[in-house]
């Protein structure tokens, strides 16, 4: 007479998870947040193109010391 180890059935086990079928409730509804109108809305805005306009000046800063260093666009200044 022999000894029957204990072995989990692997093949049988993945083949049942992969056979049930799990119902999805396509209908699921997230919740919505409220939304208030406030005056402050356009302030974000403004920021945004203070730090473009500040972000354009620093360029041209930057420009007009390296044409002084380097002697270069002096007179044609464009960017190919």
């Amino acid at each position: 007479m022999g000894y029957i180890a204990p072995v989990n059935h692997e093949q049988y086990t993945q083949y049942a998870n992969r056979t049930i079928h799990r119902k999805y409730n396509y209908m699921k509804l997230a919740p919505v947040q409220r939304s208030f109108l406030s005056s402050h809305t356009n302030r974000p805005n403004e920021i945004v193109l203070e730090s473009r306009k500040e972000t354009a000046n620093m360029t041209k800063e930057v420009d007009r010391v390296l044409t002084e260093l380097t002697g270069k666009g002096l007179f044609v200044n464009e960017l190919i």
